[in-house]
């Protein structure tokens, strides 16, 4: 099995989205062409913050989409909140027939409604616990709710939530949401994502446990918020 990285040459994951003054986004540097992967072969291409598509030996993934120029409390259609900096690398209409779209917790810029709903189109929506709420109205055909430990298979692949140091709620009063990293697998290749999360050993020891083939980190928003999101130097 062929293995690809897309990855674009500016910044980590979690730092695509920040505080905006109006400007449109840059174009993205990279743009991945899915409809030329091979069917056999494993494509991680990142499209933008902490969205990730998978081709994995025929079964398609999407991570946390973010599709659009601001994410945050819509208000009338309009979205306020923080502004992209850089262009997603692929529009919903440039994506393949998803198997999965997998949602790591509820903040804002990882469970992006107007982005869910560009892709209610997939197979299967995975969620953390306590989250199914906030899928209502989406139009996904099949929401399914996983804590630490648990599984599904989409398409080949195996679903598995895996422990983060994070925190999951979207509004203040609901602290009880679940957060997700996810091993995924099939047969003897398997990828870890877990865009956000603080340092933790828990990752280093999965890892040599399960033996992880390729790891999906976020390294950005660190500062001063380093007790929930891992540094470079502590993802890598």
């Amino acid at each position: 099995m062929v293995r690809r990285l897309w990855l674009p040459a500016v910044g980590g994951t979690a730092l695509l989205i920040v505080l905006g003054a109006g400007r449109p986004p840059l174009p993205s540097p990279v743009t991945p062409d899915p409809a030329h992967w091979a069917p056999a072969e494993l494509n991680v291409a990142w499209v933008g913050h902490a969205s990730v598509l998978i081709g994995f030996a025929g079964t398609y993934l999407l991570t946390d989409p973010t599709f659009f120029s601001r994410v945050g409390v819509q208000i009338g259609g309009i979205t306020l909140g923080p502004q992209r900096v850089v262009a997603p690398a692929l529009t919903p209409d440039e994506l393949p027939p998803l198997d999965a779209v997998l949602i790591t917790h509820a903040h804002m810029d990882s469970l992006d409604m107007p982005s869910l709903r560009a892709v209610a189109g997939a197979r299967v929506l995975v969620l953390p616990h306590e989250t199914r709420d906030l899928a209502d109205g989406l139009g996904f055909r099949d929401v399914v709710e996983l804590d630490w430990g648990e599984r599904l298979r989409a398409g080949g692949v195996e679903i598995e939530a895996v422990r983060v140091d994070h925190w999951g709620r979207r509004w203040p009063w609901d602290q009880w949401r679940g957060y997700n990293g996810y091993l995924l697998s099939r047969g003897e290749v398997r990828l870890l994502f877990a865009s956000d999360t603080a340092y933790t050993p828990l990752l280093g020891k999965l890892a040599a446990e399960r033996g992880v083939t390729a790891a999906m980190l976020g390294i950005g928003a660190y500062d001063p918020w380093v007790h929930n999101h891992a540094t470079p130097e502590q993802a890598w």
